[in-house]
């Protein structure tokens, strides 16, 4: 499942694009820059991998396509909305 222009408040001085990039860092996410507004994201833990793709819509908008997983559907939203959870949290 993908997430469509999630909104979020990013307070003055914060950059989207940074508060995903550290918010998926801090979770143990990989994040490479496909491009200025795409970023692709993949996590590995044991032997479970979720890859999903963040595409900045706007200055406090996002969305997130799921790439690939090898997990269960449940697990993998655990995980997304854990990140999409730390997003809106570093926003602020």
């Amino acid at each position: 499942p993908d997430f469509n222009n999630i909104a979020v408040t990013v307070a003055a001085g914060k950059s989207l694009k940074d508060v995903i990039v550290t918010s998926a860092t801090r979770r143990r996410w990989f994040v490479t820059e496909v491009s200025a507004k795409e970023l692709r994201c993949s996590i590995l833990q044991r032997s479970n991998k979720v890859e999903i793709d963040i595409t900045i819509e706007g200055p406090a908008t996002y969305s997130i396509r799921f790439v690939s997983s090898n997990i269960p559907a449940n697990k993998y939203l655990k995980w997304v909305n854990n990140l999409q959870h730390d997003i809106a949290k570093n926003a602020r």
